[in-house]
């Protein structure tokens, strides 16, 4: 008899040990699972933070520089404008740790850039790629900026195949000269007539825009921007041109004999892939 209940209650307390064991395993794997959808709410507040006025490019093929090879391009997010000069300015702060204050200027900046709420235009792509970085995202490559430029259907500039004026885009026309009159680069988006496929503004014409792609030549990268500017007539303003570094123009096969770009400024992108700058394919 003594025997039978010692078994019994060693049962009893082995029943009570595996569900002890069993009702803490749950409550891990509870606070667990809880823990994961407010880390997986605070990323989607997050992104949403992020991309909020960035326009998304979902993957597919495009037309990809003059000769209008079809490329494929993973999805990517890009700032729906360029960057302005307050913008500019808060975001120098972080990336240097300077003190620009939020819409002034030091004392060596050109003239053309005291315009706080227009488009950036006196930037190198050094600071620009450090701005974007501050901001939690980077420089476009130049498969990007093109595919958000010409949209699907290959369109000569973001609004299709009519020449460019200033109906269009911010840029140098014979009767009113640089920037449709005004001698500089505008507030972003003041042409939505000239919006890409996608909706962003000014992706032809009102400042160059650096992006992350570098072109090689002779043994030396050579950094490029896209776009033209507002000192850009129509022959400079077609989605697959390349601005370089330097005083050139490229084309396709062969340099254009033209002015180059003197107004830079900028957009930021992000993808939630990494990327790698060796993959883009080489133009001959």
């Amino acid at each position: 008899m003594k025997i039978e209940m010692k078994s019994n209650m060693k049962a009893v307390m082995r029943l009570k040990c595996i569900l002890l064991a069993t009702a803490c395993s749950l409550a891990i794997v509870a606070a667990s699972n809880g823990a994961k959808k407010t880390g997986m709410k605070k990323n989607k507040k997050s992104f949403k933070g992020l991309t909020s006025d960035m326009v998304r490019v979902p993957a597919g093929k495009f037309m990809y520089g003059k000769e209008g090879a079809r490329i494929f391009q993973k999805e990517f997010y890009i700032d729906r404008k360029e960057i302005t000069v307050c913008r500019y300015n808060r975001l120098y702060n972080i990336a240097y740790k300077a003190s620009f204050g939020s819409c002034g200027l030091s004392a060596d900046w050109n003239a053309l850039n005291r315009r706080y709420n227009n488009s950036v235009n006196r930037s190198d792509w050094s600071t620009a790629r450090d701005i974007c970085k501050a901001a939690g995202k980077r420089l476009p490559t130049e498969m990007e900026w093109e595919k958000a430029a010409r949209g699907k259907d290959g369109r000569t500039y973001p609004w299709g195949e009519k020449t460019p004026t200033c109906e269009y885009t911010v840029m140098s026309e014979k009767e009113d000269g640089r920037g449709c009159g005004k001698g500089w680069a505008l507030e972003p988006c003041t042409r939505p007539g000239g919006n890409s496929s996608y909706g962003l503004c000014d992706m032809a014409g009102n400042s160059c825009e650096w992006v992350q792609s570098k072109r090689g030549e002779k043994g030396k990268d050579v950094h490029i921007a896209k776009g033209g500017s507002a000192a850009h007539g129509p022959e400079f303003l077609k989605t697959w041109l390349r601005f370089e570094d330097g005083d050139r123009v490229y084309e396709g096969e062969h340099y254009l004999d033209l002015e180059s770009c003197r107004d830079y400024g900028f957009r930021c992108a992000w993808s939630r892939s990494d990327y790698n700058l060796k993959l883009l394919p080489k133009r001959k």
